[in-house]
């Protein structure tokens, strides 16, 4: 069996943005100015369990059967990955987590490639 370690990572680095978001304590939005758009578009608890969802459905079905799911999720994680950069662009280009989340990005498309890829073989198999 092929590794997913890519998918693994970014199934991970989504349950902790999510949470991170999720949680109240930290009242990221706030404080933030770069979160000021995507908070017009939805609110800190939205995102934040959203994020999280789709990272934890990513490393519950990652070593599973269901490879079509499992390409499914990665594709919405690297959807969330290019919504969130291009709202941390629009908002503050400046900011130094721009380029982090354009990285996390380009990570989260070979994360997508990695489970394509997987899913052809699991295809080709049968």
């Amino acid at each position: 069996m092929k590794s997913r370690i890519l998918e693994l990572g970014e199934a991970i680095t989504l349950m902790l943005w999510g949470a991170w978001v999720a949680t109240t304590l930290f009242d990221a939005f706030t404080y933030a100015r770069v979160f000021k758009l995507m908070s017009q578009v939805a609110s800190e608890e939205v995102w934040g369990v959203s994020i999280f969802l789709i990272g934890a459905l990513q490393l519950a079905f990652l070593y599973t059967k269901h490879n079509k799911i499992s390409c499914i999720l990665a594709l919405l994680g690297m959807l969330a990955f290019i919504v969130i950069t291009v709202f941390f662009a629009l908002s503050n280009w400046a900011s130094t987590a721009t380029p982090m989340y354009f990285a996390f990005s380009v990570y989260s498309a070979l994360a997508f490639s990695e489970a394509l890829e997987i899913k052809r073989l699991s295809t080709r198999e049968i």
